[in-house]
């Protein structure tokens, strides 16, 4: 495929997803493994409370013999993944 038709394809897939975001308010519109992918816009209750900074998780006692420690990660890791999804490691 030359950079041409790369460009054209973007640009036309760019256009759909446009057009589809605009005729449907309740849906985020996106492309996942090269399909036409969506879901539901949260709101009220089910929305999720946004995030002001990205979490650090330190994952140094991951290894500890002492459980307390391993299962103190696992929490803070849990927390990070259900309130925003994603989370660095320290």
């Amino acid at each position: 495929m030359t950079t041409a038709m790369a460009n054209t394809k973007t640009l036309d897939t760019v256009s759909m997803l446009a057009k589809a975001e605009e005729e449907d308010r309740d849906h985020v519109h996106y492309i996942s493994g090269g399909y036409h992918q969506s879901r539901p816009v949260l709101r009220g209750a089910q929305a999720k409370k946004p995030f002001d900074c990205i979490p650090i998780v330190d994952v140094s006692t991951i290894s500890s013999p002492d459980p307390d420690l391993r299962q103190a990660v696992a929490r803070d890791v849990a927390k990070a993944a259900e309130e925003v999804g994603f989370f660095l490691c320290s």
